[in-house]
């Protein structure tokens, strides 16, 4: 057994992976993030999209083509606070599709070419905490794998 392990890890090989997660970006808030933004990202206090530029431009800065970032993981809350609705006859799931697309679109313009992995968080779903359902899962689900998928160049083959 000790043989196969050792055998398995002479093979296996590092990748970097980026993770970038819970950005909230709220795209109402109208001040700009520069350098210290410790009071953005508290709920209520969700920020722009700018804080989520300059963490993706202090990462693209750092990147060295030569070690590249294999993947990048988005683990999810794209989305500000209090978007998904509680009221499950609610919904504000077009206000919420933008934000997703832009946050995809803005890793893709410093990333070209890296696999983006992208996972839903409890604030990018039609209703909080819920994953959709009934007929909105018909409309949930097809414009997440557009965003994904079809729309994220370097995902762009069929999963």
């Amino acid at each position: 057994m000790l043989l196969g392990l050792t055998a398995l890890l002479s093979v296996a090989q590092a990748y970097r992976i980026a993770i970038v997660s819970d950005m909230h970006v709220n795209p109402t808030y109208n001040e700009t993030c520069s350098t210290l933004c410790e009071d953005l990202a508290k709920y209520g206090k969700d920020p722009s999209a700018s804080l989520l530029n300059l963490i993706l431009d202090d990462l693209a800065q750092s990147y060295d083509k030569d070690d590249d970032i294999k993947a990048i993981l988005i683990s999810g809350d794209l989305v500000r606070h209090g978007l998904s609705q509680k009221n499950m006859s609610a919904s504000n799931w077009e206000l919420q599709k933008p934000i997703i697309q832009s946050v995809i679109d803005a890793v893709n313009t410093r990333f070209p070419g890296v696999p983006i992995i992208s996972n839903i968080g409890n604030n990018d779903v039609i209703n909080h905490y819920q994953a959709p359902n009934g007929t909105k899962k018909d409309i949930f689900y097809p414009d997440l794998y557009s965003m994904w998928f079809s729309t994220n160049p370097s995902m762009s083959s069929d999963p």
